[in-house]
C-alpha cells in the first residue's frame, strides 16, 4: 500500500512539472509573438533589416522557448530583440523599468564649464547635452561673449558625453559653425507613434523652444495625413549668425563614452573645415531614436525606437562608432593638456 502512494506522489509531481513547464513554455511563447507584432507595427528601422533573418531568429527563440522550463519570459524577449542589433531596442522587466532605462548617469547631472586656457583658446567641457543644462550652456556663453568674440582656438572635450538632447546640442553647434549639415530624421506613423508625438506637443522639453515646436507639431499633422509611413522631418537649421567666425582652430576630444547626441555634435561640426577631431572610436548609438515605450503582459517594459537617422552625412554607425580624424595615443588625462600645446604651435 506505501509502495502504490508512493508511487503515486512520483507520479504526481512529476505530472505537475510538467505541467508547468508547458505553462511557463505556452506564456513565453505568446509574449514573443506580441513583443514580434509590437515590433512589426511600431518600429522604424524593422524594414531596414533582412525578413528571413528576422523570422530565423523568430524560429530558434521558438525552440529554445519549447526546451526550457523557466517562466521568466526576458531572455527570451532578448534574444529576438539581439537579431536587430540596435542598442536602442531594449526590454526590462516591467518593475526595473524606471531604473534600466533612465537615460541620466553621473555624467548628465555635470553643468557644461567654460576654461580659459589663455586669452586666445578656450576650453568647453561638455560632458551631457542633458536638456537641463541647455539654459546654463547659454548663460556661459553670454557670460564669456566678448572673450569669446576674440579667441583664436577652441577645444571642446565632449567625453562622456551620451543620450543627450538636440535642443540641448545646438547652442554649441551654433557656436562653432556648420557647412552642409542637415539633420534629417524620418518617423513611423503607427497609431502608438503618432499618439505619442501628439502628447510630445503639451511638454516643456518643446513648448520653451518656439523653433522646435513648429518642426513637430508640423510633423504631427503629417502622421495624421499619412498613417502607417515613414514621415521625414528636419530639425531647424543652424543660425550663422550665433557662429564665432573668429575661431581658426577648433578641436574635438572624444571616446568611447560619447554616443546619441554627442555624435550627433561630431557628425554635424565635422562639416566645418576649421574642425578637427582627436581621441577614439564613439560609442556607435545613434542611428535609431526616440523610443516609447510598450507595456507586455504587465510584466515587460519593450522600448521601440520611433526615428530613424536618414543617413546624409554618415552611414549608419550603431555598433560601429565614429572615428577621429586623428587617434590619441596618450592617457586620457594628458589629452586636453596634449591638445592645447599643439594648438598653441599651430597658432604661431
Amino acid at each position: 500500500m506505501m509502495f502504490k502512494a508512493n508511487s503515486f506522489l512520483l507520479f504526481y509531481a512529476f505530472s505537475m512539472q510538467i505541467n508547468f513547464a508547458y505553462a511557463g513554455s505556452s506564456s513565453c511563447h505568446h509574449a514573443l509573438q506580441i513583443v514580434v507584432d509590437k515590433v512589426e507595427e511600431n518600429y522604424v528601422g524593422f524594414s531596414d533589416r533582412t525578413r528571413d533573418l528576422v523570422e530565423l531568429a523568430k524560429v530558434q527563440t521558438d525552440e529554445r522557448i519549447a526546451n526550457s522550463a523557466k517562466s521568466d519570459c526576458l531572455p527570451f524577449i532578448l534574444q529576438w530583440l539581439d537579431a536587430f542589433s540596435d542598442p536602442h531596442l531594449q526590454a526590462t522587466h516591467f518593475t526595473l523599468s524606471a531604473q534600466s532605462f533612465d537615460v541620466s548617469s553621473s555624467a548628465s547631472q555635470i553643468p557644461p564649464k567654460i576654461e580659459w586656457l589663455s586669452n586666445e583658446v578656450v576650453l568647453f567641457v561638455l560632458p551631457s547635452f542633458h536638456q537641463g543644462h541647455t539654459d546654463k550652456f547659454r548663460e556661459l556663453i553670454d557670460q564669456h561673449r566678448h572673450k569669446l568674440t576674440l579667441a583664436k582656438g577652441m577645444i571642446v572635450d565632449l567625453r562622456g558625453n551620451r543620450n543627450g538632447s538636440f535642443v540641448a546640442m545646438f547652442p554649441a553647434v551654433e557656436l562653432i559653425g556648420v557647412g552642409d549639415y542637415h539633420s534629417r530624421w524620418h518617423v513611423l506613423s503607427s497609431t502608438k507613434n503618432t499618439d505619442y508625438y501628439r502628447e510630445l506637443l503639451t511638454e516643456d522639453r518643446l513648448t520653451q523652444y518656439p523653433e522646435q515646436l513648429k518642426v513637430f507639431s508640423r510633423l504631427v499633422e503629417e502622421m495624421d495625413e499619412y498613417p502607417n509611413t515613414w514621415i521625414e522631418f528636419t530639425w531647424p537649421a543652424i543660425n550663422p549668425m550665433r557662429t564665432l567666425s573668429n575661431l581658426q582652430h577648433i578641436y574635438i576630444l572624444q571616446n568611447d563614452t560619447v554616443s546619441f547626441s554627442g555624435e550627433e555634435f561630431i557628425i554635424a561640426v565635422s562639416s566645418n573645415d576649421k574642425v578637427t577631431t582627436f581621441g577614439s572610436v564613439t560609442e556607435g548609438k545613434l542611428d535609431y531614436a526616440e523610443p516609447i515605450s510598450h507595456q507586455i503582459l504587465g510584466q515587460y517594459i519593450l522600448n521601440i525606437p520611433s526615428q530613424k537617422r536618414v543617413w546624409y552625412q554618415l552611414g549608419p554607425i550603431d555598433n560601429v562608432g565614429i572615428e577621429p580624424d586623428l587617434t590619441l595615443s596618450i592617457s586620457e588625462d594628458e589629452a586636453v593638456d596634449f591638445l592645447y600645446r599643439k594648438m598653441v604651435t599651430k597658432l604661431n
